[in-house]
């Protein structure tokens, strides 16, 4: 990812030749962290190292200074600039294949120079079945992981039953809130100039 801040492929436009970028840089930088790690980061973010450090050292201990060092390191590993780079090479390959070569944001699309034909027919739209599914798990799993941690931090406040039913409520409350968000103009939800 950094070769491309540092060579001429980081010149290259992901929309056409002299278009303007449609969102300003806050904006974009908001979308990444909001879509990209999501409730992940909020929860595992502080969950991932105290388990490491309490729970399961990855190399020695539980609860030493050594274990608090090796918690860090592989939480900055998991959710830090490797995360990041996994996310940053698929954004722009759609990316530069759909606004640069109007192709369609699929994963087919971007593998079309490596497969040539067949990503037209069925083992393209395979692949293209296989990446909705993916993140349709990533997806339902994020938002689960968030009803339950709502749910947890609502019985620790307010001595609030956690059950199923309870999680299921903030997942449809979350699924709502959402919803209303979304009703509203792109433009005018997302930038924040």
């Amino acid at each position: 990812m950094s070769s491309f801040l540092f060579t001429p492929l980081g010149k290259i436009r992901l929309g056409k030749p002299g278009e303007k970028p449609e969102f300003s840089r806050p904006t974009w930088i908001a979308m990444l962290f909001s879509a990209g790690m999501g409730i992940g980061l909020v929860f595992w973010g502080a969950a991932e190292p105290i388990s490491h450090y309490a729970v399961s050292s990855p190399t020695l201990e539980t609860g030493t200074d050594q274990a608090i060092k090796d918690a860090m390191r592989f939480t900055f590993f998991h959710w830090g600039v490797h995360a990041w780079a996994i996310y940053g090479i698929v954004a722009l390959v759609l990316a530069y294949f759909n606004f640069r070569h109007d192709k369609m944001g699929l994963i087919s699309a971007t593998l079309h120079p490596l497969f040539g034909k067949s990503m037209e027919g069925n083992f393209g739209r395979l692949i293209d079945v296989l990446a909705v599914i993916a993140t349709v798990i990533g997806v339902a799993t994020t938002l689960g992981f968030g009803a339950v941690q709502i749910n947890g931090g609502l019985s620790f406040l307010f001595d609030m039953p956690t059950s199923f039913y309870a999680a299921d409520h903030h997942f449809y409350r979350n699924r709502f809130v959402y919803d209303l968000c979304m009703d509203r103009p792109w433009k005018r939800n997302q930038d924040f100039k």
